[in-house]
């Protein structure tokens, strides 16, 4: 479950029961609203102990769920003391392992103590990309063009500006999108290392991120829109 656009903790488990019963092809009997999160979280642990032996939980970008500033504790505390005492307290019968993905290392400082107990974690460490990767990334990703338009030292420019800022493969697309951009805009037939730079100068000058008034999509896939329009 991603929990980029999550709110609240109702919502959360929401969605959770929503994606366990459409795994066990099951219908939900509890609303979405007007519902208490408590019977949410009831409806959840019956699909679970009736159709499963062991479930993992997998929470995406856990620390975007944070709801309301003025709690004391966010909701992503609550969700993971929720399925951590689940199994404690015999509300699931099922094996459960629940896997919290987090870009802020530090979201953990925010977890309440009674999560803290119960849920125990493990943490697993994973480093920033390097620009050599991200060149391998993006070279998986240069199909979105027509063949022979990306000038050879486009991808590497790009990669190599990508580590030094953020390390995030994600973004990292963005630069190739722009470049992208810049030579449709200009009439070019290729992208070139030129297209990287101005895009890159343009992104640093809006302190943003990207020019200003433009809001740039951090979507893989956006490179491919990008590409269609500019293979035309």
């Amino acid at each position: 479950m991603n929990c980029q656009d999550l709110d609240t903790l109702g919502i959360a488990v929401y969605e959770l029961v929503q994606q366990a019963a459409n795994e066990a092809g099951v219908a939900v009997e509890v609303p979405k609203h007007g519902a208490a999160t408590k019977q949410k979280c009831d409806e959840l642990y019956r699909i679970v102990n009736e159709r499963f032996d062991s479930v993992v939980f997998v929470l995406d970008e856990l620390d975007m769920l944070v709801g309301r500033r003025d709690k004391q504790e966010p909701p992503f505390s609550r969700l993971l003391y929720q399925l951590s005492r689940a199994g404690t307290n015999d509300d699931l019968k099922a094996y459960i392992s629940v896997v919290a993905i987090s870009n802020d290392t530090r979201m953990m400082d925010s977890v309440g103590s009674r999560a803290v107990s119960s849920f125990t974690p493990e943490d697993v460490h994973f480093d920033d990309y390097d620009a050599n990767q991200l060149q391998s990334i993006l070279r998986r990703r240069q199909d979105a063009f027509h063949d022979d338009v990306v000038d050879d030292d486009v991808i590497p420019l790009a990669a190599a500006f990508a580590a030094r800022t953020h390390g995030d493969a994600r973004k990292a697309i963005d630069p190739m999108r722009v470049a992208g951009e810049l030579a449709e805009r200009e009439g070019d037939a290729r992208v070139r290392e030129e297209h990287v730079r101005t895009g890159q100068k343009n992104r640093e000058e809006s302190g943003v991120g990207g020019r200003p008034g433009y809001q740039y999509t951090e979507e893989a896939l956006s490179v491919r829109d990008c590409s269609r329009r500019f293979q035309n």
